[in-house]
C-alpha cells in the first residue's frame, strides 16, 4: 500500500535530488532532452525557473521522502506537463497518484489552469 503523498513547491535546496532524478538514464531516455545534465546548468535553469510566473515545479513526497518532482510550464490557458519520479519510487505506482494529487492542488492554487 501507498502511504500518504503530499506535494510542496520545490526549493533551491531540492537542486541536488532533481539532478540526480534527471540523470538518471530511465529519466534521460524518456526525456526530451537526454543527454546529461551539467550541474552548473542545472542550478541555472532550477534558479530561473523557481522564479518564474509560468513554471510551477512541485515535490511530491511519501510520508515526508521526496519521490518525484512534476512541473507545469503553463503558457496562456495551457500547461505542459513533466513528471520524473526518484529511481526508488520508479514501478511503484506513485507517478498516477502524485500526478493527480498536484493536478488537484496547482488547480486549488493557480485558478487559471482550470
Amino acid at each position: 500500500m501507498l502511504g500518504m503523498i503530499t506535494v510542496r513547491l520545490a526549493k533551491v535546496s531540492d537542486a541536488k535530488s532533481l539532478f540526480d532524478w534527471r540523470n538518471d538514464p530511465n529519466i534521460r531516455a524518456a526525456s526530451e532532452q537526454t543527454k546529461p545534465l551539467i550541474w552548473e546548468d542545472h542550478i541555472r535553469w532550477l534558479t530561473h525557473t523557481l522564479q518564474s510566473d509560468t513554471q510551477h515545479v512541485f515535490i511530491g513526497e511519501q510520508d515526508g521522502v521526496p519521490i518525484g518532482v512534476v512541473r507545469f510550464s503553463v503558457e496562456h490557458d495551457q500547461a505542459l506537463v513533466s513528471l520524473a519520479l526518484a529511481p526508488a519510487a520508479q514501478g511503484k505506482g506513485f507517478g498516477k497518484s502524485l500526478l493527480a494529487f498536484t493536478d488537484v492542488t496547482v488547480r486549488y492554487h493557480f485558478m487559471f489552469l482550470i
